[in-house]
């Protein structure tokens, strides 16, 4: 498995000591107090061996839950508890936890926002062995074959001292556990790694060092033999403490008591402040030229082709900037076009029509954004033809057939191709995501290499020229990195990007996790402004009852790992399995609001999850009622979910639905290769 128990081949303390050089630098800043007009999250990462740790991590989801909770809910803060051994199915010994656990450490760091528990005790566990065959990402972490993930994750934490707490356990309640219990010590070397690790912290960081004692008392599980510990109260009031100066140092809630749902204001911001990137200049610079003297400017362009920052781009003149994909009905979008149009205060603001040509004055151009979100009828009663005003629309599909019959003004601007140079790059990038996730990582060489065969030569025949977006980069990086051939990937690259990631939902519903995968995508298509995270983490709870029996039914190769187990006293998915979906679905994942962990997937996966998934109005309704059972839970994050609210209770509608797929589609698009061998 690449990961096994610490093993008596001897402990040299000199072997570890160069690798404790990151934790003492200087310390980076960690930025201003985080002022939040909604709710908040303190992300809490909680370390620690698995069996002779089960009271401690107990305690602190129990202190997270009532009393502090409380503390938190006052003051708009969620704090999520990152805890990879809450649950029986954590796999500690799997080399893929050290994956998680560096994309949550990375994930933490770049926001500047490491809220860190170590628990120490005389356990090891398990250690890096010689089966780990990664040596990019050993040398990336500074880390070593020998060492073990709890050793490793101290490691990753780097010099981030401030937020971080070890609590070292007093070994003397030892003497009152039966000699037959064994989890709570290992071996001679196993102890004395265990000690000399809680050494080198206490001597890097002795301020975020607490020791604590207490006294064991039965056992309260007849089968698992979990002994009970008592006089705890030294390691709660250290907890209780550590959390509640972070929430006071931290965060400062500056909204209103009576909470309002800013969904729809968080996406809109969001969009309308993206920078633009810089080789989309020209581009910008040729589209304003076209709106001097054209009624509507047709941007085309595949999914992630760059239409969204082109339209940030021109937002700098005097632009009106919607997309559709940010409100739920043409009605709230045509309200905000008057609102961005300075034409909601005039007398008969409610006729959107009149409103627009009445408008007399400088001349405003209107930016539509995912315009495909509208139906015919919808895009031709928002589009207002006046001399005044000026209509950028953002499309996949070309639609100026019909426009035209419309409108005697149309141009179609077709967004251009990335270059394959820099689309390269991107691959490589995401083929290791580790190196997306943080900037000015160097990419390792084997998957510069990886992504060259993606990449053909260019030969003297006339081929269709590919064409490239980063959407499409992220995708086809996604599929080699999960399993896909590098050769199939390069005769796969020429299809859009709907097409791949139709490929690559086929190979989620292949993994034992799988069930993970589609359903978040599923939640976040019913839900086109997206969601929070805990609002996912908690819908996600239940495993088997994620998915309706309709796509089960359907798709009934699926062989899916259904985790039964509670995340501490909660019915949630487990940290472990959430950071899976997260590291698996980061090519499709925004992060909206950072803050509040708010997260949305783009226009081209919603409408591709639909139209593999949504093919009958039962199924859609199962996820609008998952949400409607949380919203009526009465969870203090989603009291002013209004647009959820809306959601569970919408009528269903023909929008949603697709046709059923054919079984000859479901022919498998991707071969088992043998990526890391090869490269």
């Amino acid at each position: 498995m690449g990961c096994g128990r610490s093993r008596e081949e001897g402990f040299q303390a000199e072997n570890c000591d160069r690798m404790w050089r990151a934790m003492n630098g200087d310390e980076p800043a960690i930025g201003e107090k985080i002022r939040h007009e909604s709710w908040a999250v303190l992300r809490l990462i909680v370390v620690s061996t698995y069996k002779d740790f089960k009271n401690e991590r107990k305690i602190i989801h129990d202190i997270v839950n009532s009393e502090i909770g409380e503390m938190a809910k006052k003051r708009k803060i969620i704090i999520i508890i990152e805890d990879f051994n809450s649950e029986s199915k954590s796999s500690a010994e799997d080399p893929e936890t050290l994956y998680l656990t560096a994309h949550l450490m990375d994930e933490s760091k770049n926001r500047k926002r490491v809220f860190y528990l170590h628990l120490l005790g005389e356990c090891s566990g398990y250690i890096v062995g010689d089966e780990f065959v990664d040596n990019d990402f050993l040398h990336r972490y500074s880390i070593e074959r020998g060492i073990s993930i709890n050793e490793a994750t101290a490691i990753m934490l780097e010099n981030y001292h401030s937020n971080a707490l070890f609590l070292r356990r007093d070994p003397s309640f030892l003497e009152q556990i039966p000699f037959h219990e064994v989890k709570f010590v290992e071996d001679e070397v196993g102890r004395t790694r265990a000690n000399y690790f809680a050494g080198q912290v206490e001597k890097i960081a002795p301020e975020q060092c607490v020791r604590y004692s207490c006294k064991a008392e039965g056992v309260n599980n007849r089968h698992q033999k979990h002994v009970q510990f008592t006089e705890m109260d030294a390691f709660k009031s250290a907890v209780k403490r550590f959390i509640m100066i972070r929430m006071e140092n931290c965060f400062e809630f500056i909204g209103d008591s009576d909470l309002r749902d800013r969904s729809e204001e968080i996406v809109h911001d969001y969009y309308a402040n993206r920078d633009c990137p810089a080789d989309l200049l020209p581009e910008i610079e040729k589209v304003k030229v076209l709106t001097d003297n054209t009624e509507i400017i047709i941007l085309l362009g595949d999914g992630g082709s760059g239409k969204t920052s082109l339209l940030v781009g021109l937002s700098q003149y005097k632009c009106a900037h919607v997309s559709c994909s940010s409100f739920k009905t043409k009605e709230e979008m045509c309200k905000r076009i008057q609102i961005e149009c300075g034409r909601a205060h005039i007398p008969h603001s409610s006729e959107y029509r009149h409103s627009l040509q009445s408008y007399v004055g400088p001349k405003i151009i209107v930016l539509v954004d995912d315009a495909d979100e509208l139906t015919r009828d919808e895009l031709i009663s928002t589009l207002v033809p006046s001399p005044y005003l000026s209509w950028v629309i953002a499309v996949r599909k070309n639609v100026s057939k019909w426009i035209q019959k419309s409108y005697s003004s149309v141009v179609v601007h077709s967004m251009p191709s990335l270059d394959p140079l820099e689309a390269k790059v991107i691959v490589s990038q995401y083929l290791d995501f580790h190196t997306a996730l943080t900037e000015g990582m160097a990419i390792p060489e084997r998957y510069s290499r990886a992504a060259e065969a993606i990449f053909p030569p260019a030969s003297d025949e006339k081929e269709e020229e590919v064409f490239w977006s980063a959407a499409k980069c992220k995708v086809v990086a996604s599929l080699a990195r999960n399993g896909a051939s590098l050769k199939r990937m390069a005769a796969l690259s020429k299809h859009a990007v709907t097409s791949l990631l139709e490929t690559e939902l086929l190979l989620m519903e292949t993994d034992v996790m799988g069930h993970l995968l589609i359903g978040t995508l599923c939640f976040l298509t019913v839900c086109p402004l997206g969601m929070r995270e805990i609002e996912l983490r908690t819908l996600m709870g239940t495993e088997k009852r994620i998915l309706p029996t309709s796509i089960k039914r359907r798709h009934a190769t699926l062989n899916f790992d259904y985790c039964t187990d509670s995340y501490g006293s909660k019915s949630m998915i487990s940290a472990l399995r959430w950071r899976f979906v997260v590291s698996r679905l980061s090519h499709l994942l925004i992060t909206i609001d950072p803050i509040s962990s708010h997260l949305q997937i783009p226009s081209f996966a919603r409408k591709t999850v639909a139209k593999r998934y949504f093919t009958s109005t039962t199924t859609v309704e199962h996820f609008q009622k998952r949400i409607g059972k949380m919203v009526g839970a009465g969870h203090s994050f989603v009291i002013d979910r209004s647009t959820l609210r809306d959601i569970s209770g919408r009528k269903m509608d023909d929008s949603y639905l697709t046709r059923p797929k054919s079984a000859s589609t479901r022919v498998s698009a991707f071969e088992n290769d043998a990526f890391s061998e090869k490269y």
